[in-house]
C-alpha cells in the first residue's frame, strides 16, 4: 500500500470592508441614537440654519422637517 499526501492551495479573494462614513470635517459620521441626541441635532441643525450654511438644501431640508413633524403629530403611541 502507498500513502501519498496533497496539498492543495487555493486563493479566496475577500473584498474590502466598507469604508464608514466620513463627515466634511473627517470625523466619523453616526446617526443620533434615542430621542434625546435626535433633539440635540435638530437644536444643532436649527442653529446653522440662522448662520446660513444650509441655503443650497434649505427647500430640501424644510420638506423633510415638515414631513417628519406630521408624522410625529399624527403617531399613535405603542
Amino acid at each position: 500500500m502507498v500513502e501519498r499526501t496533497t496539498t492543495r492551495t487555493q486563493t479566496v479573494t475577500v473584498p474590502a470592508p466598507p469604508r464608514p462614513a466620513v463627515r466634511m470635517s473627517g470625523q466619523p459620521y453616526t446617526l443620533p441614537e434615542g430621542a434625546v441626541e435626535w433633539a440635540e441635532a435638530l437644536k444643532a441643525l436649527r442653529s446653522v440654519v440662522g448662520a446660513g450654511q444650509i441655503y443650497p438644501f434649505r427647500e430640501q431640508l424644510a420638506k423633510i422637517c415638515e414631513r417628519t413633524a406630521q408624522e410625529l403629530r399624527e403617531a399613535v403611541p405603542a
